[in-house]
């Protein structure tokens, strides 16, 4: 009698099969291999170690994992790796400018935006990305935009007064250095939560 081919045993690891990726993170190139399964999210988290995209729901309908490709926001938990090659991405992690924290995470900072903050990174990078489309949004323009965002501590009315405020401060530093706009925040003043009362007063100051 002929055996039977039964295929691999039980429990053996079928082989990954991986692509070449060629991206720019936060303003660096990164070349290497990937499987051809991983998310963006695994990308950034586990082999970048960018920890400040998040990851919640994994089914594209929180907001915690967004990131920027291309100006374009996208949920990382749910666009793969190799999709981003040849592309530029954008993290919380690349926001902040030679120690000084962008005109968002300066208003975050100075109204609470944040509460637990885990939400926070997709909050501020979907904002980025309305900014960069519409300059002066609505506040009703804010909330259609950032509906595919969920903040649990339902934080909605500082998240959306922060992003107002960093759209009248583009504005005012459009055409200026950045030295030239004010007294701005350093990452160091709000490493942790902490810091975000003290912070919020220096911002005033």
């Amino acid at each position: 009698m002929a055996a039977v081919d039964r295929g691999p045993e039980l429990g053996a690891t079928k082989a990954r099969h991986t692509v070449s990726l060629s991206l720019t993170i936060n303003g660096k190139p990164w070349s290497g291999d990937v499987p051809v399964e991983e998310p963006l999210l695994e990308f950034l988290r586990v082999r970048l170690r960018l920890t400040g995209t998040k990851r919640s729901c994994e089914s594209e309908v929180c907001g915690a994992c967004t990131v920027l490709v291309d100006n374009r926001p996208v949920s990382a938990c749910n666009y793969l790796a190799f999709e981003a090659d040849g592309q530029s991405v954008l993290t919380i992690e690349g926001l902040a400018r030679d120690d000084v924290l962008d005109p968002l995470q300066e208003a975050f900072v100075r109204n609470i935006g944040a509460q637990c903050g885990y939400c926070t990174p997709g909050q501020i990078m979907a904002a980025k990305a309305l900014l960069m489309e519409n300059s002066n949004p609505t506040r009703d323009q804010i909330a259609e935009w950032l509906t595919g965002n969920i903040c649990r501590c339902g934080a909605y009315g500082a998240i959306a007064q922060s992003i107002l405020e960093a759209a009248e401060e583009y504005q005012k530093r459009k055409g200026q250095p950045v030295h030239e706009a004010g007294r701005h925040l350093s990452v160091d003043e709000v490493s942790d939560t902490a810091s975000l009362h003290e912070a919020q007063k220096k911002s005033q100051a």
